[in-house]
């Protein structure tokens, strides 16, 4: 912006459009120019739309027969990304699923959980086993050499191996689930958000990664959905929660309850408006660096996994007025967290809210286009899957199997024979006596 002090026409200076030249001296495309002239001074705005960073050299042209002061400021910025008004609007706000997956979504690959039928078919092998190998006339070598093992490998590996994957599978006493996590987050930066609260608390707790501060414990159960295979062998996991989340309807379902919580109209007002443009930032951010994260060395035995973590403090990412990620898994080291920080944090976030009646929010960002696999941190910081008693408890219920029919097949045929030799006596000793 130039503003010029006023003088008589006879020495005013032209005020023709400056120059903006880049550093490789390329003349810039012509500005949007906005005059304003308040009768005390002249301010004329040149405004360069969508030009790259980088250092440029405005020259200014004038006459050397006038004189006029004048001053100038010049600032970069970055325009918007959200609506203007209320019909730039969309009616639902949702969660950018996908913008920090490292891997092919086509690829994925679907994760089950650990069902009733295998254990039910085992518990009925393992009762017919049982029949066949205690009836008295059951060879022993049949019996203690094949029947007894297998018995043994199906009752580990198809009956206690499931039930104890099944238990696991189960929600822990002290674990959360994803929307209690979310709902969590949004009652802390309701209250952090209220007025008096002191900046360097609001800070703290807006920075910390998923609301949880230094030496706080994440135990958390996710149901996943699909794995996709990464290039570097190990699987990162798709939250099927994510693809439907309504950010708009988290944060305004939590103004709603707030309000229940505050007496002051004209501080719940003020409230209001300071937490939905911080929620919509944070949980943007905190859902963002859950899904880099959702990686394990291989490919999980059943759709439920766990996480365990503590938080450790982090050097925070982002402006120092609105700090990220400033909390870190114990596991995940600081350089691996800050290499992650630089190469996730998204280029641009845009959080507007509709100033009408209507319940209308928009979040929007541009996702960094430097993120990639290896920025995700080797460790699995506490991510675990549900898992059975053993490693490889389907091999040994499958094993078990085998010996047990190897058996049974070898007794049937023991059995025939057996009953081919005693018809076969019993017709000769007829024939004798006739």
């Amino acid at each position: 912006m130039v503003e010029w002090e006023l003088v008589p026409i006879e020495i005013e200076q032209p005020h023709s459009v400056p120059d903006l030249i880049t550093a490789a001296g390329r003349l810039s495309p012509a500005p949007d120019v906005v005059v304003d002239d308040d009768g005390e001074s002249l301010k004329i705005t040149y405004r360069w739309r969508a030009l790259p960073t980088g250092d440029y050299t405005l020259c200014m042209h004038g006459s050397p027969q006038k004189i006029q002061s004048y001053s100038w400021t010049g600032v970069f910025g970055y325009e918007g990304l959200g609506p203007t008004d209320p019909s730039g609007f969309s009616s639902a706000s949702y969660y950018p699923q996908g913008a920090a997956l490292a891997g092919d979504v086509d690829r994925a690959e679907a994760l089950n959980s650990h069902g009733a039928g295998l254990l039910l078919v085992s518990t009925v092998m393992l009762i017919l086993f049982l029949v066949v190998a205690m009836r008295p006339t059951t060879a022993y070598g049949v019996r203690f050499g094949l029947f007894v093992p297998g018995v043994l490998m199906l009752l580990v590996g198809g009956i206690l191996h499931p039930l104890w994957a099944m238990a696991d599978e189960v929600q822990h006493q002290d674990e959360i689930t994803l929307e209690t996590l979310i709902e969590m987050r949004l009652q802390q930066l309701w209250d952090v958000s209220a007025e008096g609260v002191p900046e360097q608390t609001l800070y703290t707790h807006t920075g910390a990664t998923w609301g949880m501060l230094e030496g706080e414990r994440l135990k958390m159960k996710l149901d996943i959905e699909e794995a996709i295979p990464l290039d570097d062998g190990r699987w990162q996991l798709l939250v099927p929660e994510l693809e439907s989340l309504r950010l708009d309807q988290a944060i305004f379902g939590q103004v709603a309850k707030g309000e229940t919580q505050q007496s002051q109209e004209g501080m719940l007002e003020s409230q209001t408006v300071r937490f939905i443009l911080l929620a919509g930032r944070s949980l943007l951010l905190d859902l963002l660096i859950l899904e880099a994260m959702l990686v394990v060395e291989d490919k999980p035995e059943s759709s439920v996994i766990h996480i365990d973590t503590e938080m450790l403090a982090a050097p925070a990412t982002g402006s120092f007025a609105a700090p990220a990620w400033s909390t870190r898994p114990a596991s995940v080291s600081t350089d691996d967290w800050v290499r992650l920080q630089g190469s996730l944090f998204p280029e641009r976030i845009s959080i507007s809210l509709c100033d009408c009646d209507l319940d209308l929010l928009d979040v929007m960002f541009l996702p960094s286009d430097g993120f990639d696999l290896g920025d995700i941190p080797p460790s699995s910081w506490g991510v675990k899957s549900a898992s059975g008693l053993l490693p490889y408890g389907g091999a040994l219920m499958l094993g078990g199997l085998a010996l047990g029919l190897a058996a049974t097949w070898m007794e049937v045929q023991r059995k025939s024979k057996a009953e081919q030799l005693a018809l076969e006596f019993a017709t000769q000793n007829t024939n004798q006596w006739n």
